[in-house]
């Protein structure tokens, strides 16, 4: 079974393609039309991948493995809160777009979107989910408004739609 596999993955081209892409730096936030960010990460659901970008030169308390498994961290706990079907979501500050009389939001699988501003000491997490299409994790400093961070956000999105050929192996083999 496993020569079947890697002999699939050779011949779709894949395995080329994930050397290729594991030997290529990550591209910073302002290539990525998200200048203002310090860190982003695309998820995929409809292909079940991600993508990164490096951590933002302006930002070198972020720098290093160290910073970077923070960040991955706080993506996945804000990850599980968006998730939930028990808990509810209480936003730290409304987001544009947000019905400002409503301060829980909860993603059970029927709402359109979803989003979480996070404030913390070290820097500002917003975490949206778009279901069945996307989710999408960025960092920001502490001052920068929810409005920025949606606006960044948004712009990087639309980029990431736009490269998903590019940034996603496309036509990934599925046994």
């Amino acid at each position: 079974v496993k020569t079947s596999i890697a002999c699939q993955l050779q011949e779709g081209g894949t395995t080329s393609a994930i050397q290729t892409a594991a030997a290529s730096p990550l591209p910073a936030p302002a290539s990525c039309e998200a200048a203002s960010s310090i860190h982003l990460v695309y998820r995929s659901l409809k292909a079940d991948q991600y993508f990164e970008t490096a951590v933002a030169t302006h930002a070198p308390l972020h720098q290093g493995p160290h910073a970077r498994a923070r960040l991955l961290e706080r993506y996945f706990n804000l990850s599980e809160r968006l998730h939930s079907y028990r808990r509810t979501i209480r936003l730290v500050s409304p987001l544009p777009g947000a019905d400002k009389t409503e301060e829980t939001f909860g993603y059970n699988g029927n709402v359109e979107h979803s989003e979480i501003w996070d404030v913390r000491e070290s820097e500002a997490v917003l975490a949206i989910v778009n279901p069945g299409h996307y989710e999408i994790y960025a960092s920001f400093h502490i001052y920068t408004s929810a409005a920025q961070a949606m606006a960044c956000a948004t712009r990087f999105a639309a980029w990431a739609r736009a490269a998903r050929n590019d940034i996603l192996l496309t036509k990934a083999p599925v046994w």
